[in-house]
């Protein structure tokens, strides 16, 4: 039912969670095929479904998505991603990625992962922040700029370890 375009969206939208739900924690080859569909709604769905379920597939369907066409499914693909910090470096890639900017302004999901980046910044991100902090739209500007405090911050309350003590 998911996928016959016969069906009406909100009875393939029940359909795709319904699966979702059935699927749980087994990995089913028939499910994932739903990863292959032309249909924004249907990966956008698989990919809910997975994360509302914690499908063990989940995080790699997200990495999947990520340079899908369709900007509600990378945005969900980048919502499941955001979930473990080891994807920190493929967010950082499709931040920059021109696909996330059209006519020169951001597309919602950059201040989505920038508002990320900037929950636990790390020193070694500075130079990332420093360019988003030099672009022209306010908004990514004034993220950056909390990103790059927060490092400072970091590096300015590190303390200089006891065992420099002379015997």
């Amino acid at each position: 039912m998911a996928v016959d375009q016969s069906l009406s969206f909100d009875l393939r939208w029940k359909s795709i969670m319904a699966l979702g739900f059935l699927e749980g924690q087994n990995l089913n080859p028939a499910y994932l095929t739903l990863a292959n569909s032309k249909e924004w709604f249907v990966k956008n769905g698989l990919l809910i479904a997975m994360d509302e379920n914690n499908h063990p597939m989940k995080f790699n369907t997200a990495k999947k998505f990520v340079k899908d066409p369709s900007l509600i499914v990378r945005s969900s693909a980048f919502d499941i991603l955001m979930k473990e910090s080891s994807h920190r470096d493929l967010l950082w890639e499709e931040l920059f990625s021109a696909q996330n900017i059209k006519k020169k302004r951001s597309l919602w999901v950059r201040p989505k992962i920038i508002s990320y980046m900037n929950q636990n910044p790390k020193s070694y991100e500075r130079a990332f922040f420093e360019k988003l902090s030099k672009e022209t739209e306010p908004e990514i500007v004034n993220l950056a700029n909390q990103g790059l405090q927060k490092i400072k911050n970091q590096s300015s309350t590190q303390t200089v370890s006891p065992d420099t003590k002379k015997f």
